[in-house]
């Protein structure tokens, strides 16, 4: 099933706090969301696959995002969506 919107997060610095409360705050509003993926070999092709039928990403930008390599390569697909097909991109920073 397609997913309306794709949640893009650190895992490490964010999925027991903030991005668990804004994952059910989304989910609440009745929207299909991509939020996380079980480790696997292709793990890389599968979040492309997710993010390119979204219509929407949120980026949830803690700290430590810009140091994961699976993060970066999120952002590069969220960007040629946005810039192929329109994708509405949400960022959201959190400093702590």
């Amino acid at each position: 099933m397609k997913h309306q919107v794709f949640l893009s997060f650190r895992g490490e610095d964010t999925r027991l706090n903030s991005t668990s409360h804004l994952l059910k705050a989304v989910n609440d509003t009745g929207m299909n969301v991509f939020d996380t993926l079980e480790n696997g070999d292709q793990l890389s092709l599968a979040l492309s696959q997710a993010i390119a039928p979204s219509n929407l990403s949120i980026i949830v930008l803690s700290v430590n995002h810009a140091s994961s390599k699976s993060c970066l390569a999120e952002l590069s697909d969220i960007k040629r969506s946005k810039d192929t097909q329109g994708h509405i991109v949400l960022p959201i920073f959190l400093s702590c």
